[in-house]
């Protein structure tokens, strides 16, 4: 069984009311049926995700309060004299505020199913007429599960985990022993991101990964002093490619993690908890054709590099790769399709910033 995903992007185009959507749409089944894939997509099951719910039912996710560590940080600074592994006291901290974060949004008035299932409900006056009850079938039973609405949740709560800053000047140490934290917080989040691909959950680990890429880009500068040259590229080089990289890959919000989902599921499949199978997923999108290219290399260096640094290089091998489908906004049509087994990891790059030995 395959997955067809559209991207919100897609779902703008189509969807909204004062978009022309539905000459559009009529324009990308035409186009659609031109291609080898048309009678796949005509097969498949639309999957919908938490971010992709939470973007087109125009729900806003409430910010997190800021959740104190300072007990937790003590007792991990009492165990930086032990073997340099991750002490199970940062990993006590880190469940202790995913789950602090989940009790609070589970608690948000505004994120209650009832509260969520009107909001997507009342989404459909926005919508294009002649795709309403298209849209009703897509979107308006994604919460009747219990397992849908619970993944809503842990998906936020392991967004906001990831995004919990642990700045210096909040951190009841010395500067040496900051340095030693980050370096335990960098490898709890590999081993984070290795067990999510070895259980194939369906929750990205991006922002995960994007978290990690950003503190390996700050050591370029500090390893390549800009009179020096990089041993296989030249330093314009390497500074220009992370430049670009970084552009690509900006997460501002939850709606930027729509793009990141795109690319998770393109890559790795979909999860079916029901068969307890992994899904190919066909993923629609308007988005930049190089700036996609450059996230799915990001994702699947990095995702290579949290296997083998946690030495489970089992599941290497054993994604289900899928498509990627370009959009044109203006309309509707095909341009382009690549296969995500085809797109190469950035192992130039990641070699000279010491990501992959």
């Amino acid at each position: 069984m395959l997955r067809s995903y559209f991207d919100n992007n897609i779902s703008q185009i189509f969807f909204h009311i004062n978009s022309n959507g539905f000459k559009k749409y009529k324009q990308f089944k035409r186009s659609l049926k031109t291609h080898s894939l048309y009678k796949s997509y005509q097969n498949s099951n639309f999957l919908v995700t938490p971010y992709t719910f939470i973007e087109i039912s125009g729900i806003k996710v409430p910010s997190p309060p800021k959740l104190s560590t300072s007990k937790h940080l003590s007792q991990i600074i009492k165990d930086l004299d032990k073997p340099k592994k991750v002490p199970l006291s940062l990993e006590e901290m880190r469940s202790n505020l995913r789950e602090e974060y989940r009790k609070f949004f589970f608690s948000c008035v505004t994120l209650q199913r009832k509260t969520l299932q009107h909001t997507s409900s009342n989404q459909v006056y926005f919508i294009t007429p002649n795709l309403r009850e298209d849209y009703r079938l897509r979107f308006n039973n994604y919460l009747d599960h219990d397992s849908s609405y619970n993944e809503l949740i842990d998906t936020i709560s392991f967004d906001s985990l990831y995004n919990h800053q642990f700045e210096f000047r909040y951190f009841p140490g010395t500067k040496k022993q900051y340095r030693q934290f980050v370096q335990w917080l960098h490898s709890s989040y590999l081993a984070d991101i290795s067990h999510s691909l070895k259980l194939n959950y369906n929750i990205t680990p991006f922002r995960g990964l994007k978290y990690l890429w950003h503190q390996f880009k700050n050591d370029i500068h500090k390893k390549y002093p800009i009179h020096q040259t990089c041993k296989k590229m030249k330093l314009s080089e390497l500074r220009q490619n992370t430049y670009i990289l970084s552009q690509s890959l900006k997460l501002k919000d939850y709606k930027d993690l729509v793009d990141m989902e795109l690319v998770h599921f393109a890559c790795n499949g979909y999860r079916n908890n029901e068969t307890n199978k992994t899904e190919q997923v066909i993923a629609f999108t308007s988005d930049p054709y190089f700036k996609v290219l450059n996230r799915i290399s990001f994702y699947k260096s990095l995702c290579y590099h949290a296997i083998s640094s946690t030495r489970e290089r089992w599941r290497l091998n054993s994604f289900t790769p899928g498509k990627v489908v370009f959009i044109d906004r203006a309309s509707g049509a095909i341009t382009n399709i690549i296969e995500t087994q085809d797109v190469p990891m950035m192992l130039d790059i990641l070699t000279e910033v010491q990501l992959i030995k």
